[in-house]
């Protein structure tokens, strides 16, 4: 998972963008120029003044650009808007501008699956990635599909021997029989995304959501990323010659 999705989490210093990799062409790094970020304070806070700025909140929205020289696209982004103290100990007068992303289109990709992973699983994955800021129940709901178009694709059984239908765990603890590793992973996505879809007592958070997305992804690569096979294998019969072999 790339770490600037992390720090879209909380607020962050309006002068420090994170750089999170550009969903268009997946290499260059999407930037914040100053003049492409508009903030505008809340009508019950623009009377506080600068005078006394604890309590001053409102928006933002601008764009922000692919680094790329051969992509140049761009992110439409909105979100929070306020005022906080400077982390400067010798200065008592000293504030910042803070920032919390809320809508990002198209969406910030919030893991990286593998390039063979299947377009069902990764469609429910940038569904996530579009609501993940503004309503992270969702983005964990979608979490949850993309495991039941997971297991399609692996070919996980739909129905027991007496026809009926078979659930989601059902179906994880049968794949977890032949792959332990994943299964454990992709059950406990399946946990966390019951009770963002059943449970509205329990609050779900945008990094609650990226959590689950990397567990996500590590299964991912493990079922459809590169296959380092044979990598191991001449590894294996280097350490049993003691010198170089093919």
């Amino acid at each position: 998972m790339d770490d600037s999705v992390r720090l879209l989490v909380n607020y962050f210093d309006a002068t420090d963008w994170p750089m999170p990799i550009c969903p268009s062409c997946k290499k260059g790094r999407l930037i914040a120029r100053p003049a492409n970020i508009t903030m505008q304070e809340h009508g019950n806070s623009a009377s506080a003044g600068w005078h006394d700025p604890i309590g001053i909140t409102g928006v933002f929205h601008g764009r922000l650009e692919c680094t790329s020289s051969s992509c140049r696209d761009w992110v439409a982004v909105g979100g929070d808007f306020a005022v906080d103290p400077a982390d400067d100990p010798h200065s008592a007068t000293s504030w910042v501008q803070i920032l919390r992303l809320r809508t990002a289109y198209p969406a910030i990709d919030i893991l990286t699956p593998p390039s063979a992973t299947p377009h069902a699983v990764a469609a429910e994955l940038s569904r996530a990635a579009s609501v993940v800021w503004f309503e992270p129940r969702l983005a964990v709901t979608a979490l949850r599909i993309s495991l039941e178009r997971l297991m399609d694709e692996q070919g996980m059984p739909v129905s027991g021997p007496d026809g009926r239908n078979l659930s989601l765990h059902r179906r994880l603890e049968i794949f977890k029989q032949t792959h332990p590793v994943e299964g454990a992973l992709l059950l406990a996505v399946k946990y966390v995304g019951n009770e963002g879809t059943h449970s509205a007592s329990t609050a779900i958070s945008a990094e609650d959501v990226l959590d689950m997305a990397e567990f996500i992804e590590v299964a991912l690569e493990a079922l459809y990323g590169e296959d380092n096979s044979a990598i191991h294998a001449r590894a294996t019969r280097i350490i049993a010659a003691k010198k170089l072999v093919d």
